[in-house]
């Protein structure tokens, strides 16, 4: 996962596909579903994320939004993307604009079967290379790449 800021910065960092992702990416394949993927949630918790993990460890207060219109998708056009994106990449992308997640130390997030509180089931769930802080005067843009290794 990366977060273009200012000027425009990125912060990589690590996401891994939980237990729930296994299965949601098998059935996906095969036609049917395992869980509706809602959005993403924003966080503060460091602790690393696990197969077993289900959503952010310290959950950011108005932190939540939607997947963007048209997310997923492979061979991600989005030019904030280009150096990320590939053929053989999954993407998912959020938009998270003034008046949402604006918190310090912002370090990790997870893509979740909801974006109430307690969402249960995670996709993915990820920390950001370098913790960040936002602004009511900051949009955010996060990007997920996802190539699934089987590992």
């Amino acid at each position: 996962a990366y977060v273009p800021l200012p000027a425009p910065a990125f912060y990589l960092g690590h996401n891994i596909v939980t237990n729930a992702g296994d299965i949601w990416y098998a059935r996906k394949a095969g036609g049917s579903s395992y869980f509706t993927v809602a959005g993403m949630r924003l966080g503060t918790g460091t602790a690393t994320p696990t197969k077993t993990s289900t959503d952010v460890t310290t959950a950011i207060s108005a932190g939540s939004v939607a997947i963007d219109n048209g997310y997923p998708k492979v061979d991600d056009d989005d030019t904030d993307n280009a150096s990320f994106a590939s053929a053989d990449s999954n993407t998912w992308r959020c938009s998270f604009g003034t008046g949402v997640a604006n918190s310090n130390n912002i370090s990790e997030g997870a893509i979740v079967a909801t974006t109430l509180t307690s969402p249960g089931t995670a996709l993915t769930h990820f920390l950001f290379g370098t913790a960040f802080n936002k602004t009511s005067a900051d949009t955010l843009k996060v990007f997920v790449n996802q190539n699934l290794s089987g590992i």
